[in-house]
């Protein structure tokens, strides 16, 4: 599992590591799931994952999310998110 800060309505699409902090960037609004729709397909893209094996387990209508990330484990996904952009 991974912790992230969503961002919709951004300018830019992105996925960017502050600390231990990873700060997703998408346009979409946050409204009927779109925001949530483009972190999923962004971050499956970023870690060349099919989507299906992410699911957000809490924060669905929040800002702060707990990604999880099925069969893979959590320092190889760092380390791919790290490479983005």
């Amino acid at each position: 599992m991974i912790n992230i800060n969503a961002h919709p309505n951004s300018s830019k699409r992105s996925i960017e590591m502050n600390d231990n902090t990873i700060e997703v960037y998408v346009k979409e609004p946050p409204e009927k799931g779109k925001a949530n729709k483009a972190i999923m397909k962004l971050l499956s893209k970023q870690l060349k994952i099919q989507t299906s094996r992410l699911s957000i387990v809490r924060g669905l209508k929040a800002k702060k999310k707990i990604i999880l990330i099925k069969d893979t484990n959590v320092e190889e996904v760092l380390k791919k998110l790290s490479q983005a952009n």
